[in-house]
């Protein structure tokens, strides 16, 4: 048997029983000429998880970690077994749709400047997936392949070279701005990031959160923090966390008469004390 692949698929999963079926199926039903492999990492799932990937163990590499070490570094733990050319890392909440594997593999072979691409999301109600504000928003609803800032990280592809090159996803971030993170760096190594809308990935985005609103509002404020610091100035890195904290302040306060009755509130406040804590005595890197 060939010991390498086109293109290995790297999942991380956590609590995703309600819609890796699809996630799995899309990619099993997927027609195209590329090899590929799936390797998936559950980070401890709490759920049925277990017993839904039972059924597809003998189609994948399943790697079951003893503790949740994240999105980042739990991509970065499945590339270690990754035998592809290309590396393409997919959300466990989305489902893949005709001609991705094939397109983005091919665009990345005749661009090679091109360090990474990602294909056009969707929601699930079909509308596009904006990446970033909605001031930012027109830079995908374009229908041709186009050179852009960043992508969401729910669905990205690049050669696994250079992916071991920059030594992966950086491991400081638990979930969130990873992405982000990873756009900064293959441009300032000279690669650009395109954005390849001939192809479509749906992102049933935040299924993987929605029941963790608290610590995804700690880990998305705390990995913007450890972004800013990292690329950018001394004096713009305390300006962000000076205006970021006087807000978190006003949010408290806008919480304070709610939580008199509502549980949810008084979780915020205590969530917004917390990080404004983490900024000040230095807590950006993610807890292990």
């Amino acid at each position: 048997m060939n010991s390498k692949v086109d293109i290995s698929i790297i999942i991380v999963n956590y609590n995703g029983a309600a819609y890796l079926p699809e996630c799995l199926d899309s990619i099993f039903n997927h027609d195209c000429k590329s090899s590929y492999e799936i390797i998936l990492i559950d980070n401890q799932s709490k759920d049925d998880s277990k017993s839904v990937l039972e059924t597809y163990k003998d189609r994948m590499t399943i790697i079951y970690h003893d503790t949740n070490v994240g999105f980042a570094m739990g991509n970065n733990i499945a590339f270690k077994q990754a035998r592809g050319e290309f590396v393409f890392m997919l959300n466990n909440d989305t489902v893949m749709h005709e001609g991705v594997l094939d397109t983005l593999r091919e665009y990345l072979i005749t661009n090679p400047h091109v360090g990474s691409v990602s294909p056009k999301l969707l929601n699930t109600d079909g509308s596009i997936q904006t990446h970033g504000s909605s001031l930012t928003a027109y830079r995908y609803r374009v229908k041709k392949a186009k050179k852009v800032p960043f992508v969401i990280g729910a669905a990205v592809m690049m050669q696994s070279k250079l992916y071991d090159h920059i030594g992966g996803l950086d491991e400081n971030y638990f979930f969130y701005n990873d992405d982000i993170d990873l756009c900064k760096r293959l441009y300032t190594m000279g690669y650009e990031v395109h954005y390849v809308p001939e192809v479509s990935v749906t992102h049933h985005v935040g299924l993987a959160t929605k029941t963790r609103s608290i610590p995804s509002i700690i880990e998305g404020y705390r990995g913007s923090a450890f972004y800013c610091k990292k690329f950018y100035p001394f004096p713009i890195f305390l300006l962000y966390i000076l205006l970021i904290s006087l807000l978190l302040l006003i949010n408290s306060l806008l919480q304070l008469i709610p939580a008199l009755w509502n549980k949810q509130s008084r979780s915020l406040i205590i969530a917004y004390l917390g990080i404004i804590k983490l900024f000040f005595t230095n807590q950006l890197k993610a807890p292990r």
